[in-house]
């Protein structure tokens, strides 16, 4: 069954003025979701591009009324967390949308989702002319970040139906719409895909399965697609300096993007998963199943600057002593019978980050250029190779549940340090 899409929802207690908005969506192909405005409304929709808000709702008698439910309608039909989104105003009295902007300053409104760009549309104007109004929702539609949002997303889209069309057109049935062998044959087909892509794994979770197998195709046909749109878009000229990330802007959040699975839509992550990371208790550590002291190892994984005794327990009190497991890709795959592993690190906050030496010891994977946004602050690794470890059954409750999952590609290049490090080897040589 195919999602509703929210990208445009149209919010107004007019039937009449409602109807008329949705249809010159329709005309320009687009799909919008109507919503005939109800005070007890309360299910906030998530992915919304575009918002359009009739500001007087219900016929309120005076300013503060109009404006107080203007207020709860936003919060009440989009989510806190939905996003960036554009918001249209559409009313009777365009002085009615300063008045409203005005009062949600002065009362510091900071729980109702918040705009990057606010329009407005004049009924008066609009509703008597249809070309009026199809000039006046193309303008929104061509902000370039609008454009983004949608003709991109289209073009993403694209590349995944002509993925899953292709694997189908190879999919034999004989006869006429001859339904059930071909339903029979298509299970068929995406049930191999799934097992010879991830193994046995397959068997617990077939939709990661097929989605990580149809990945690169569709990134193939994403990228061999011929289009200017970035290029338009974004107008890159001068170097690379004047193409940084703009002040505030939260570097650490974009790395969980690019490289972690947090915990998040209520997935379950195992300690057993590749690339689960876990937080251990210190004390656990050193009584249980590593021989060592806490500061001790601290002091030779994450090698500092400076001699600071203030500096080395300030870092020991606020870091976290973490493992993150590390099995073959292959092995995790195919679920072969196999002993979990374990690679012992540091978490670390990002502030301490200028204080650790640069001539490391080279068991020491030390990832402080890269920051994530963990437990509510930015924070980086630091693993030290030549501590790995397997836990039987028993002890497992020594580690805590996951923080977070690691994406393959950095298990990967983990692994692959990891491996280097432990074949490395010299020669008997003579000088």
């Amino acid at each position: 069954m195919s999602n509703e899409s929210n990208k445009i929802i149209v919010v107004d207690d007019n039937k009449s003025d409602l109807q008329k908005l949705s249809e010159a969506f329709y005309k320009n192909g687009l799909g919008c979701k109507s919503l005939e405005f109800d005070a007890m409304y309360s299910e906030p929709l998530k992915g919304i591009r575009i918002a359009f808000f009739d500001v007087n709702l219900c016929n309120s008698t005076n300013e503060i009324e109009r404006n107080s439910k203007l207020c709860q309608a936003l919060r009440d039909y989009i989510a806190k967390d939905n996003g960036a989104y554009v918001l249209v105003f559409w009313t009777s009295d365009i002085s009615w949308v300063n008045s409203f902007t005005d009062y949600v300053k002065d009362r510091d409104e900071n729980d109702i989702p918040v705009p990057y760009y606010i329009e407005s549309i004049d009924k008066n104007e609009v509703l008597s002319s249809e070309e009026k109004l199809k000039e006046r929702l193309e303008k929104i539609l061509e902000l370039p970040s609008v454009k983004l949002a949608f003709e991109y997303e289209n073009i993403i889209a694209e590349s995944i139906h002509n993925t899953i069309s292709n694997i189908i057109g190879t999919i034999p049935f004989s006869g006429w719409a001859n339904t059930k062998e071909f339903e029979e044959n298509c299970k068929r087909v995406f049930s191999a895909i799934a097992f010879q892509h991830e193994g046995k794994n397959a068997m617990t979770n077939p939709d990661k399965a097929i989605k990580e197998a149809l990945i690169p195709i569709c990134m193939s046909s994403f990228i061999e697609r011929e289009d200017s749109f970035w290029s338009e878009y974004l107008n890159l000229t001068g170097n690379r300096r004047s193409h940084s990330f703009p002040d505030g802007y939260n570097v650490s959040k974009l790395n969980n993007i690019f490289n972690l699975d947090l915990k998040v839509d209520n997935r379950n992550i195992k300690k057993t998963d590749r690339g689960a990371l876990c937080i251990i208790q210190k004390k656990d550590a050193e009584q249980h199943f590593v021989d060592f002291k806490y500061e001790e190892w601290l002091k030779k994984t994450i090698p500092l600057e400076s001699k600071d005794n203030n500096l080395i327990q300030n870092i020991k009190d606020d870091s976290k002593l973490v493992c993150v497991e590390f099995s073959s890709a292959c092995d995790y795959s195919w679920n072969k019978a196999r002993i979990e592993k374990y690679l012992l690190g540091v978490l670390i906050p990002s502030e301490y980050s200028k204080s650790i030496s640069q001539n490391k010891p080279d068991y020491c994977l030390n990832l402080s250029e890269c920051c994530f946004f963990l437990e509510e602050k930015d924070q980086f690794f630091c693993f030290n190779l030549n501590y790995a470890f397997t836990l039987t059954k028993e002890k497992e409750s020594l580690i805590g549940d996951p923080i977070c999952q690691l994406k393959k590609e950095l298990m990967d290049m983990i692994g692959n340090r990891y491996a280097n490090h432990i074949s490395r080897i010299g020669i008997t040589s003579f000088r």
